[in-house]
Formats: structure tokens, C-alpha cells, sequence
């Protein structure tokens, strides 16, 4: 990705901007980050994706432009989980990356993530399951880890545009309410998300407070629908505060 970044603009401002709010993450966990990182982060992010927009809008797709355009998403989407309002962006741009990948394909373009697309993430799990015990297989089922994956599925492109404005709309209580069980599910697969990625930092302290902004503003009589979610996060929060409080003692 570095080497075509000098030649696509949008690239180049999502790297940037991946970057920036990485540095700042660090710098959480040892002291104060500098004040401008914050600003340096969404100016990149806001010029990659208004650069990206311009680009999505012409009519010819090259290979090298959808491989920009897709690493472009996955930075973007990298960046919402350092981001505590970032849930929204985050579905977006999964959304973005699933658009682009089709469009590839119609054109029968190959490209450069396609094997992320695959079953791999399941190859990856396969080894932590063989010493697993026997389990019921109806409730199994039901809550298996392919049926939680079909959510990513609703709204990366089953989903048409205006529904899935719809269910980002802030005064969309309802959509609201499946944001917040979206982060509880999110949170509860997160022991699976760290041994497919073990070699990269966790994300789940992030992914736990994008559960603030989803309930912000939401109705007091409808505040007991969001409990589970709400429970299931703060869980988090204290599981990592903990954690966190007893590798500094240490």
C-alpha cells in the first residue's frame, strides 16, 4: 500500500490519518498525547474521505485504483475503532469495502484483499475449537459464530442506501437500539478477534465506548431496551481497567 500511496491521493490522507490516531492510542497509555495529533488525525481523515468520494464518483475503474480505494476503507475503518464516536464510520466504510470489492469483481479485476473476504478468519478459529467440549448442538447453533457474522452482512450490502441511512440516524431510536447490540456483540466475539489478530493491539477499549455516543440522547422510556448492551459494556470497561491496573502494580 505505501508504494501506490504517493499516486492516490486518498490513500495516502487515510494512511496519514490511521497514523496519527495510532500515535495518539500510544500515547494514552503512557502520558498525556500532544494536543495537535487529535486535529492532524481528522483533517487526514476528512481529506481522504471527501478525496475518495471524487474518485468513487468517476465511471472507469482501473486495478490500481479499486486496490487504493480498498485500502483506503480498511485504513478508515482501522481509525473508527481508535475513535470514540466511531461506530457509525466504522459500518460505512465496511460497507465501502464490500461496494468496491463488487464492483472489482463485475469488471473481473482481481484484488489485493480479496482473501479477506474468504472463509480464512474461520481456518484461523479452527484450532482453538478442536480441544473444545461437546456442546448442545441446537443452542450451538443458534448462536454460533457464523450466525453473529451475518450481521456484518446486513448492513455491508444486503442493506439498501436508504435503509441504512436510516438505521444511522440519530433520532432513529430503533436503530440506535441495534447499533448498541451490535457493539455488545462485537465485545462478546472480541476473545476470537484477538487470537485471529494476536500479533496487533486490541481494539476492545474502543469498540466498549462507541456504547456512549449510541446511547446519547436516547428516550428514558426506552433506556431499559439498551441494558443488555449497556451491561455488556461496562463489563468491558471494568474487565480492561482492572487489567490495566494490574500490569502498572506489576
Amino acid at each position: 500500500m505505501p508504494i501506490i500511496a504517493s499516486e492516490h491521493e486518498y490513500l495516502l490522507h487515510s494512511m496519514l490519518a490511521l497514523a496519527a490516531s495510532d500515535l495518539m492510542s500510544s500515547a494514552h497509555d503512557t502520558s498525556a498525547p500532544p494536543p495537535n495529533l487529535m486535529s492532524t488525525a481528522i483533517a487526514h481523515r476528512v481529506k481522504a474521505i471527501n478525496s475518495l468520494n471524487q474518485a468513487l464518483s468517476t465511471t472507469t475503474l482501473s486495478f490500481a485504483q479499486g486496490n487504493a480505494m480498498i485500502g483506503t476503507c480498511y485504513a478508515l475503518v482501522f481509525q473508527s475503532t481508535l475513535m470514540d464516536d466511531g461506530l457509525s464510520e466504522y459500518m460505512t466504510f465496511i460497507r465501502g469495502i464490500v461496494l468496491v470489492s463488487i464492483q472489482l469483481a463485475v469488471r473481473n479485476l482481481r484484488f489485493m484483499f480479496e482473501n479477506m473476504l474468504d472463509n480464512d478468519s474461520l481456518a484461523a478459529a479452527e484450532p482453538m475449537l478442536e480441544k473444545a467440549p461437546e456442546l448442545d448442538n441446537e443452542p450451538a447453533r443458534a448462536a454460533s459464530y457464523m450466525n453473529l457474522r451475518k450481521v456484518y452482512g446486513y448492513f455491508s450490502y444486503a442493506m439498501c442506501n436508504a435503509d441504512f441511512q436510516s438505521l444511522l440516524n440519530p433520532s432513529n431510536v430503533v436503530g440506535k437500539l441495534l447499533q448498541a447490540h451490535f457493539v455488545a456483540i462485537q465485545l462478546l466475539m472480541s476473545d476470537i478477534f484477538k487470537e485471529e489478530n494476536a500479533k496487533n493491539p486490541s481494539t476492545e477499549n474502543y469498540t466498549a465506548r462507541w456504547i456512549g455516543p449510541v446511547c446519547r440522547d436516547v428516550p428514558e422510556e426506552m433506556m431499559g431496551y439498551f441494558e443488555w448492551p449497556l451491561s455488556v459494556a461496562n463489563s468491558f470497561k471494568k474487565e480492561i481497567c482492572d487489567r490495566n491496573q494490574s500490569s502498572n502494580s506489576n
